[in-house]
């Protein structure tokens, strides 16, 4: 994510298994913890990752996740990205 002191810092995006729960505060709190604080996130963001078909998690639609969020906000384009035929209907 951009920064304007430092140019870029981390933002984690997190996809949790059913039935879990966590709190942006609980991340935040556990890598202040075990991480150095330039590597800390400044933003957590919940949802479903997007993947390619092997599996592997598509950096680039992440960083659009994150350029749109300004705009639309973060659980909506989720949605949009979770179920984009249910989407189409409307």
């Amino acid at each position: 994510m951009k920064d304007e002191k430092w140019g870029e810092v981390p933002c984690a995006f997190i996809e949790l298994k059913d039935g879990k729960s966590l709190t942006e505060n609980e991340i935040i709190s556990f890598c202040r913890d075990h991480l150095a604080g330039f590597k800390r996130p400044k933003k957590v963001v919940f949802g479903v990752l997007p993947k390619t078909a092997t599996g592997k998690i598509q950096k680039y639609e992440l960083e659009i996740i994150f350029n749109l969020n300004s705009k639309i906000g973060f659980e909506i384009l989720f949605l949009l990205l979770a179920f984009p035929d249910w989407f189409a209907l409307f």
